[in-house]
Formats: structure tokens, sequence, C-alpha cells
């Protein structure tokens, strides 16, 4: 993102010529906002505005702002908010310095009665109230053409100033599009802690209840070896509408070997209606031998969680090694966001079923993907034996129509696959060869999601979708469809160009998709939030009509 940094150039008296101006301290950068919004949001953030000045005051007269026809239609205010730290941003917390419903032309003013802004740095956004029947998929845009401020130093006031910024005032990104619902479940906050949000995780409950789970780390954005982090969790009973507020399901001490910390949740929810929540844990990072495997479960929908245990010491048996009740491989983690509870008969139906990122040996060995299942409602542990996928990172499961499983591996590159056969009449499941889809190209491999929305066994069309950031570092959450069983994939909707990773998936209730990712839009080198948004019911089969 191209950041505009400048001086004033302009100075403007009120029915007067306009003057050159004299030098100033004063200091802009216009960045682009969030990249998604939601149905009725009420301070959709679509530009940051960075306004410096180390040595004076500055009072804002006048800013104005260019509309298109598109987000005039779909917004019903425009208001300027201020905050005292960037990621501080929040819907409800923030001081509102003007407002405006006049949006009938193209060029927007905002009267900002010589609002005071106090010397240093000062973060604002320019912001819109999001109509309740807003079109979904629409991109809404803003750009900054002016600002009239004075200046107060400590013994005068300048006179009215103008910045020009039409050729600076509009960042080069896509503006934000409208979703049917937008929210931040999770916002790192405003201080100096460097405190984040990061890996999302999520299931929607036989009840319709959503959880969405993440890792709280202490202090740094790093994964588990160095620091704390805790898994905190938020529940929705109403399709995503309305939240519970965090708690926290596994606490880190920050001091013992194994509770050190806990992160990288992955959930599933059984046939008997326990949810699971897997996680890694420990001290010693995944490069260096990590060994522990945690977990802890909910038996009344999410509500309450039993406390954390150790699974590598408790009923669990390593086939990859030959080993019991503790792993033999050098380190091993559960890859996270949701795992899999098999729908089928025979002896691995209610299989809970989870990919684990392996090193087999040493920290030399390539890494490997191996099944992580229980058969007894995740009283025990099985690893192995069979290799899913070589030279692989994270990794997803779903299961096919005939009962079969697909794989979806993490690679920089072409994403990663592989199938597992099985055979109803002897419960025996053989995994295939792996291969790379090249339609699912990612310059740097992402930790993403496959979901089977629908089915044609059950009598409505055959789609499954992938989430993907196929471009550069950490960037361009894009999702894709199939309609043939994952033999084809095609690019059905640019979700987020600018920064996001980690996503994952569930359908809601109601047949809508719910995805929740790192949003990243705001491209700052921080820390950032977890955001939850959903696609329709009727966005996804109109998606799908599109392919035939």
């Amino acid at each position: 993102m191209r950041k505009a940094i400048f001086s004033f150039l302009v100075l403007l008296g009120i029915g007067q010529a306009v003057l050159a101006a004299p030098a100033t301290t004063v200091r802009v950068a216009v960045k682009q906002g969030f990249q998604t919004t939601g149905r009725g949001n009420e301070c959709a953030a679509l530009l940051h505005i960075v306004l410096t000045d180390s040595d004076n005051i500055v009072r804002l007269s006048n800013l104005m702002v260019k509309l298109d026809q598109t987000t005039r239609q779909n917004i019903s205010e425009l208001a300027l908010v201020s905050t005292e730290a960037t990621m501080e941003f929040n819907a409800a917390q923030h001081n509102i310095l003007g407002t405006t419903a006049k949006l009938n032309d193209e060029t927007i003013q905002l009267r900002l009665n010589n609002t005071a802004l106090p010397q240093g740095t000062n973060h604002l956004w320019l912001c819109a109230k999001i109509k309740s029947k807003a079109q979904l998929g629409a991109i809404l845009d803003a750009a900054l053409t002016s600002i009239d401020f004075m200046t107060e130093g400590p013994t005068a006031l300048t006179q009215l100033q103008r910045l020009d910024l039409t050729a600076k005032g509009n960042p080069e990104a896509r503006g934000m599009m409208v979703m049917d619902q937008q929210q931040y479940l999770f916002a790192p906050p405003a201080d100096d802690s460097h405190d984040s949000y990061r890996i999302p995780a999520m299931v929607v409950t036989k009840k319709g209840t959503i959880l969405a789970a993440c890792d709280r780390r202490y202090g740094s954005d790093y994964d588990l070896g160095n620091h704390r982090i805790d898994v905190v969790l938020r529940r929705s009973t109403d399709n995503g509408h309305t939240w519970s507020e965090p708690v926290t399901i596994a606490a880190g001490d920050g001091q013992t070997d194994y509770g050190f910390g806990y992160g990288d949740p992955a959930l599933v929810e059984t046939r008997t209606g326990r949810i699971i929540c897997l996680m890694a844990a420990g001290s010693t990072s995944f490069w260096y031998g990590m060994k522990h495997v945690a977990i802890t479960y909910s038996d009344d929908d999410g509500k309450s969680w039993s406390e954390v245990r150790d699974v590598t010491t408790t009923a669990f048996t390593d086939l990859v090694k030959g080993t019991t009740n503790e792993a033999g491989v050098f380190s091993f983690f559960t890859t996270s966001g949701r795992g899999l509870c098999v729908e089928r008969t025979g002896s691995e139906a209610g299989r809970v079923m989870f990919l684990v990122d392996c090193k087999p040996d040493n920290q030399q060995s390539p890494e490997t993907n191996y099944l992580l299942y229980s058969d007894d409602n995740g009283e025990s542990w099985t690893l192995g034996p069979d290799v899913v996928y070589n030279n692989a990172n994270e990794a997803k499961l779903e299961q096919m129509n005939d009962g079969s499983l697909i794989a979806s591996v993490r690679q920089s590159g072409n994403r990663g696959f592989n199938r597992a056969s099985y055979d109803p009449a002897t419960g025996i499941m053989q995994w295939g060869e792996q291969y790379s889809e090249q339609a699912l190209w990612q310059a740097v491999g992402h930790n993403e999601d496959i979901l089977y929305y629908s089915r044609s066994t059950q009598g409505q069309p055959d789609i499954m979708l992938h989430t993907l950031a196929p471009t550069s570092w950490h960037r361009d959450l894009r999702i894709f469809m199939s309609t043939d069983e994952a033999h084809t994939w095609h690019e059905v909707m640019q979700v987020q160009p600018n920064g996001s990773r980690y996503a994952t998936m569930a359908t809601l209730r109601n047949g809508d998709v719910a995805i929740l990712f790192e949003d990243y839009s705001l491209d700052e080198g921080i820390n950032y939030p977890i955001s939850f948004i959903t696609i329709t019911k009727q966005q996804i089969l109109d998606m799908y009509n599109g392919l035939k």
C-alpha cells in the first residue's frame, strides 16, 4: 500500500485568492481502511488518515470526500472519527469529529467546526454507516480530496489552509466489499503490550451454535516456544449476529514445560455432541521438538469446558514409531481450524480425525502429514500409521460422497492433495498417490480450508469450497469452487486483496457460509483482528450457476 506523506503547500483565505503557503510541520498519510464490511454496520472504516504535527495543535475545519454512485447508494452516513492508536479503532469506541447524511453529490463536505487535534500523531478514520439492505458484493470506495485546517502554535494561530489531495487521497487498493455479515470477534488491545490474536478455529454444532476460537498471544505474535499463549472462544446462537464475551478455554502458565502455552486450536463435534478442541502445547516450538498435544472438551454446546490434559501421556498410541503413552516422533502438532467426524457405517463410523504436521525422526526430517484419530469420543488417540502426504505442512480433511477422504495440504506453489479410498465391507482405508492441484496455486503456503457445502447424494447441487491466498506474502483471500468432487477448481470470489491469512469455514444453520480469518487490511506490520464474515446461500448458488 502506498503512503502519501507530504507537507501542506497551499494557503486559502476565506473569500480571498489562493496564496502560496509557508513551510509547515504537518504531515499526512492516507491509507486504505478495512476491506470487508457487513450490512447494517454502523462505522465501517473506508480510509485511515494519519495526521502528525509534533509542534502544533491542528484545528480541522472541513474535509472534502469524493464518493462514487455505488458507495452513495449503499451508505446512509459518512463520519470522521479519531482514535489514540491504530488498533484502537472499534465501531463502539471512538471519538466522533463530524458526520453528514447529505450524500446526493459526488463530492461530500464534512464540516468539522475547527476541531482541535493534539500535538503528535493522530489516527483519523473516514467511516460509513452501511445500509441494512446494501447490495451484497458492492465495492465501497472513497477518495479524500482536500482538508481545510489551521495550526495553533505557542503564540499564534495560522490562517485557514487547504491541502489539495486530488492525486494523493485514494490509496492504490480495492475498496470495501459488502458482505451479509462482518464483525471483528477478536481485536488486539490498544496499549503497547503487543498482545495479538491469531490462528482461527470454528465449528457449527448440531444445535446450530457457532463456536469461534483462536490464540491469544501475549507480548508477541510468534508461535509457541518462547511466550505464553491462551486459547479463547466466543459463542453465537443466532447465526453470528450476536456473540458471547470471550472466555479462555485453555490458559497457559508461562512457566512449566507442558502448560507453558496452548495454541493452534482445532474444533470438531463428535456423534454424541461433544465438542473437542485439540491444541499444540508446551514451551518448545515445532522446529525444536514440540511433543505435546492438549485436549479440552465441552458436553454442553460450548458453554463450559473440561480441564486441559495432555493426550500424549494418557491413552496415546503412536503407530508411526510403535510406542504408547508418549509421542515417539521428534515433533508434531495438530493442524488448526477444524477436524472431521466420519459420517458413515462400519468400523470407522463416528471416528474423529485430525491431520497433523510431523517431523518423524529429527529436526532435519521433512514435514510429513499423518492422521491423529479417536474412536472413543476423545478419551484415547492414535497417530498414524500411514503417511498422508510427504514434504507438506498444515492440512485439512473432508469426506467425499462415497465415504472416502480427501486431504488438502499447505504448500508453497501448487496446493497438495491426496485421497483415501474406503471399503465399507472391510473397513479398510487406503491413501493413494499424492498430487498437486495447479488451479490452487499459492506464492506462500497458508493454512487454508476445504468444505463440502452441499452434496448430490442429498439431492442438492454438488458444491465444494476452498479458501486460498494465491498471490504475495499473506495477501489476497479468495474463494474457489468445485462442482465435480474436487477434480477441478474455479475462482468464484475475491474476498480481500490486501493482507489476510489462516482462514477456516463452516456452513451455518440457515445455509450461509461463515469464514473466520486473520484480517490484515491495514497492512501496518503490527497485530490484527480476527474477522467473521458470511456469504449467503443465494450467493453460493449464484456462483454455482455461473459455472454451469
